[in-house]
């Protein structure tokens, strides 16, 4: 992996990337748009095996805690028998990210079906979104 650089104004931040072209579609995809990139001088040493579970595990239970958040937004308009279904439709999921394992958490959710009230596209796309940029950046 290689340290880079990304910068603008008067920010910056070091990530490490396997390439250039990783960065810059991390970079577009995440940040936006007007920060340079360059490869720094520095490298940031690659973690452990111990600090990656870590960080995965942490992971894990930041996007269960924030899809328990969003459907805490939706509860008024979800019945007991909605909210056993959506218990029941995520467990493997939760187990899976509670254990840090984020590849096959994103597989799974990437199965998922979404509906037009509870599980919505939206959401789907939200926590997607959270998955592909920790997975980019690890």
């Amino acid at each position: 992996m290689t340290t880079y650089k990304i910068s603008k104004d008067n920010w910056s931040t070091y990530q490490n990337f396997n390439t250039l072209l990783e960065c810059e579609t991390w970079v577009s995809q995440i940040l936006g748009e007007g920060y340079t990139i360059e490869v720094s001088p520095e490298q940031i040493p690659e973690p452990t095996l111990e600090e990656k579970l870590q960080n995965d595990i942490e992971f894990g239970s930041q996007l269960i805690e924030t899809f328990l958040l969003d459907n805490r937004l939706i509860t008024p308009s979800v019945t007991e028998q909605e909210s056993v279904m959506l218990l029941n439709q995520f467990n493997s999921i939760e187990r899976l990210a509670k254990l840090g394992d984020i590849k096959s958490t994103k597989i799974l959710l990437e199965q998922t079906q979404t509906d037009v009230r509870i599980f919505t596209q939206e959401r789907k796309d939200k926590y997607m979104g959270m998955i592909n940029s920790y997975l980019g950046q690890n």
